[in-house]
Order: structure tokens, then sequence, then C-alpha cells
């Protein structure tokens, strides 16, 4: 492995971007770059300014990184993010960032990288895609993550994906399909190269049919309980040209400190052979055991390292939801098609309102497994109806009449 030498001489490393929809958040009125849009960019800036110091086989791994805010970039602005080494002690590479807006700094920081091999594995016993769901279950515990090999036979891939490339097809040439660059888990700009199909549950058999997959079920009852909701149903297709996303976590709403528990948990479905070259799963191993955010890791500890999660199709990916994690950017010559069921604990709120997101007909024809895992099934006092006929064997409905103010 090459070494960093002690000289600071380095050329300043510039990265920059226009502000766009998905990168922003409102501050005091504003839409203005979000935290995360800004890591992402600082993180590329430093990336791309170690790449002269590599030897053949080498890449470096993100670290630390502190950025404190000093303005704005609003919608619309150039922003632009400078990189420059400050300090290389062995495999070890410490950039200051300055971050500025119409030349005005707008946050400023430091950010660690470390040299590492490419390829090379943090320990022996990683998870490996496998059909021992126990041992699947130890891999949860451990390290946040898991891999099901065989989660879904061949034809069943082939089925659904048929189905999710027909739809999506459709939903495009209809005007209405979502497109956005893959960069932010949760903000969809409208344009770019990444697809996403939401509300699967509206839109085949063969996505209900994956949703209640029994083996995986047995795994998210380890990690959420025996009772669970399916929060949200979508895919995500990813064509070349599609972005790094920023690692984040699912449950990145709940106030710190969290729970010493998951809240939620994901499973991406893999209908493509994923690998590092397109796109796979960037996950950092044993992070939901933190009770810190990513970017403030204990001085002393050992520093995370993310890993590129790879597997056959048919494999499903599950996520603890504390665990820090990212899709990665696509850089092959063909497409990567992925469900994504995410789930969570019965009582807490899911992120597609199934009651009004759920096609009447639809719902029409939902099984009983279907309607309590998309939260028509009572549980203790959540979720009742108080008029007459509002709940029928332990299923609310809509009620037989209301009652509404009586003289």
């Amino acid at each position: 492995m090459a070494q960093a030498t002690g000289s600071t001489a380095e050329i300043e490393h510039v990265h920059g971007r226009t502000v766009t929809q998905d990168m922003a958040v409102s501050r005091t009125g504003i839409a203005a770059a979000s935290t995360s849009a800004v890591l992402e960019l600082v993180e590329q800036a430093c990336h791309d300014a170690a790449a002269a110091r590599l030897g053949a086989g080498e890449v470096t791994v993100g670290r630390e990184v502190h950025l404190t805010h000093t303005g704005q970039a609003p919608i619309g602005a150039e922003i632009e993010v400078s990189a420059l080494l400050t300090g290389a002690d062995g495999d070890r590479l410490t950039y200051r960032v300055t971050v500025r807006s119409g030349g005005r700094p707008v946050a400023e920081g430091s950010h660690v990288r470390v040299v590492e091999a490419a390829g090379a594995v943090v320990e022996q016993d990683l998870p490996r895609p496998t059909t021992d769901l126990a041992r699947a279950a130890q891999d949860l515990d451990r390290w946040g993550y898991c891999l099901v090999a065989e989660a879904l036979s061949p034809e069943e891939v082939a089925r659904v994906r048929a189905r999710l490339v027909e739809q999506a097809a459709a939903e495009a040439a209809a005007g209405i399909g979502r497109f956005d660059s893959g960069s932010h888990p949760s903000k969809h700009e409208g344009e770019g190269v990444n697809q996403r199909v939401s509300t699967l549950m509206n839109k085949g058999e063969e996505f209900q049919e994956v949703a209640t997959h029994a083996g995986i079920g047995s795994l998210l009852q380890h990690v959420l309980g025996e009772r669970f909701l399916l929060t949200s149903f979508t895919a995500n297709i990813t064509t070349p040209g599609c972005e790094l996303q920023v690692l984040h976590q699912d449950q990145g709403y709940v106030n710190r400190p969290q729970p010493t528990y998951a809240i939620v948990a994901n499973v991406a479905w893999m209908l493509d052979d994923v690998d590092e070259v397109n796109g796979g799963t960037r996950v950092v191993p044993g992070s939901h055991l933190w009770d810190h955010p990513l970017g403030e890791h204990p001085v002393g500890e050992a520093a995370p390292r993310e890993i590129t999660t790879t597997a056959p199709a048919g494999t499903a990916l599950i996520i603890d939801g504390r665990t820090w994690h990212g899709a990665g950017a696509n850089r092959s010559e063909r497409r990567r098609h992925v469900l994504l069921s995410n789930f969570c604990r019965v009582w807490v709120r899911q992120q597609e309102n199934p009651f009004l997101a759920i096609a009447p007909e639809v719902e029409a024809g939902l099984s009983p497994q279907l309607r309590r895992l998309l939260g028509w099934r009572t549980w203790g006092t959540l979720g009742g109806v108080g008029d007459v006929g509002g709940v029928v064997d332990g299923f609310a409905r809509r009620p037989e009449r209301y009652t509404t103010r009586l003289p």
C-alpha cells in the first residue's frame, strides 16, 4: 500500500455543483442546500483530491467529517467545495474543506480519508448470501444487515422484473414517471437517470406476493417484533450515470438518543445481479450499534468502514433501520432493478398512507394477511374505529354509519 507523505504542499482541489431542488431543505423560509447534499460534495472533492496519491489497486474510504455552517446556498446558486490536504499520517489523509456560494463561505471543516486496498474485507465473517435463516438473524444482530440467498426463485425474479419493467415504461410514456439523480434517499428532483416506481401494492399481484414472503417475514419479526407493518413498497431502477447516494439511516427521522432497537427495517429485493460496478448498496457494518451520527465517530475508536454488498439476482438484503447505508453509483452499461419494501414496528406511522394510497379496487381484493400488514388490523388500542361496524374480527373498516352531532 502506498504511504501518504507528510508534505502539505498540495494543490487545492475544487468540486462544484448548482444547488437543485433535491439538494435543498427550507431554512428560515429559504430553500437552501441541505447538510447531506453538502457532505456529498465534500466527500467527492476529497475523494478526487486523494486520487493522485493512490497506487495500483488502492482506494480511499471516508472516515470522520466535521462541518460548521456559516451561511446558506439557495436553489440555483453555484456551490463550490475546495479540499486541501493538511495532514498525512501513514494511510490517513486529513483535508481542510471550505464550502462557498457566490464566492462567500457557507461552511467549513475537515474530512479524513484512509487509503486501503480495493476490495479488502474488514472481517472474514461479514455477511454473505445464505439460505440459513438462523445465520441471517445472527448477521442482523452483529452487523446490522444480512443477505438471504434465493429469496426469490429465478422464475419469480423473471416474472416480477418483467412486471416492473412494463410498469416503469408505461409510467414514463404517460408522463407520470418519477426520476431523479439517485443521490438522495428521499428527495426527487423530477429529472435524472434514476426512476422510482411507488405504491407497488397497486401495480400487480406479483408485488403483493413478494411483500408477504414467509422466510423474510420471520427475519423481520426478529428485528421488529411479532407484529410489524409495511411502511412503503417501491422500486428503484438505476441507469448508467446514476449518482452515489449519501449514506443515511432509514430511521434517521428518529430523534437522538435513538432507542437501542430498530424502529424500521428495509428489504432490498435484487432483480439483477448486483456488484460494485452497477451500484450495489454500501453498508457500514456494525453501525446499528452506534449511539452517535456517522460524522461524529468517537476519537480513539476504530474508524468506520463502508463495504459494498454484492449478490446474485433473487437475493434479499435486509437492513436494520439504524444501519448507515446508501446505494452505489451505477458505472456499468446496464440498468439495475431493485424492489424496496420498508417495514416498521406496529405502532409507528407509515411512510405511505395505505388508507389513501391503496386504490379502492385493490383494497377490496386484499387478503387478510396483506390487510394486517398494511395496518387494517387493530393493535391494542391503536387503529380502531369507534362507530358501529368499525371493527370486525379485529380489522378496521369504514363504519356502517357515522354518529355525528346529535341534539
